[in-house]
């Protein structure tokens, strides 16, 4: 089919961009096994872990993933990590502050190891011993409501600035290094690939800096409207197959 696409890097978020819950648009398939036989390069720039995107997203990525909101860049063909950013040490220091101001949440995850799934942690009975040498790659707050979401991350950001705290979805908080983020990883991958363009497409604030570091950035129309705002191009719906909607559009604007 020729190399219509080839030197562009197109990288996707999961959830509300490429797909609905794990239901991907066929339009989207489709239009992905076009895209990387034209020469194009697509992965997808998560907060999942590369387990999952392997299970959901390993039959047509041809780059590597990222990870963990940023905080791992994975190669499944190689079963190496590009690039990681776990926390340092005392990164559980909020799950003492937020227990010690009795912030109550839903749900508490700590992503350890390897990267490749979560942990599930209660602050009654959490102790730093239980994380042992492992690296520390994120933590996933979930609350109640988005109002209580971004009162504790603006909480958390000026009692510890050393860290990033970005939300991912309405009611979930992730922290993470300084160091990680989806905007330094897609800029990463795309020299590491040698890209000539980086498009990126995300529909939440932790898709932001991805979007700064994109030479075009896309926002389905299910995005916040902060996230529409920063992109350069709208395309349709998550359900109806924003990445279809993308790629069919790309020969006119490359």
């Amino acid at each position: 089919k020729g190399n219509l696409f080839e030197g562009i890097l197109l990288c996707s978020d999961m959830d509300g961009t490429l797909a609905e819950g794990t239901s991907i648009p066929h339009r989207n398939l489709d239009a992905i096994a076009s895209f990387t036989a034209q020469g194009g390069l697509f992965t997808v720039s998560s907060g999942r872990d590369h387990d999952y995107l392997e299970k959901w997203t390993g039959g047509f990525c041809n780059a590597p993933f990222i990870c963990l909101n940023g905080a791992m860049i994975f190669d499944a063909k190689t079963g190496q990590k590009l690039f990681d950013a776990p926390m340092a040490r005392d990164s559980v220091r909020t799950l003492f502050f937020l227990k010690e101001h009795d912030i109550r949440h839903e749900a508490l995850y700590m992503y350890v190891g390897h990267g490749k799934g979560s942990v599930p942690v209660s602050l009654d009975t959490f102790s730093p011993d239980d994380v042992g040498d492992e690296p520390i790659y994120k933590l996933l707050f979930v609350f109640k409501t988005p109002e209580e979401t971004q009162a504790v991350q603006r909480l958390l950001s000026e009692a510890f600035p050393e860290y990033q705290f970005t939300r991912s979805w309405y009611v979930g908080l992730e922290q993470l290094s300084a160091d990680a983020g989806k905007g330094f990883c897609v800029r990463h991958l795309k020299a590491h690939l040698g890209a000539k363009r980086l498009i990126c497409v995300g529909d939440f604030e932790n898709d932001a800096s991805m979007f700064q570091a994109a030479d075009m950035a896309f926002a389905p129309q299910n995005a916040l409207p902060e996230i529409r705002a920063l992109a350069h191009h709208q395309v349709c719906h998550v359900a109806e197959g924003a990445i279809a909607d993308i790629i069919s559009k790309l020969p006119l604007l490359l």
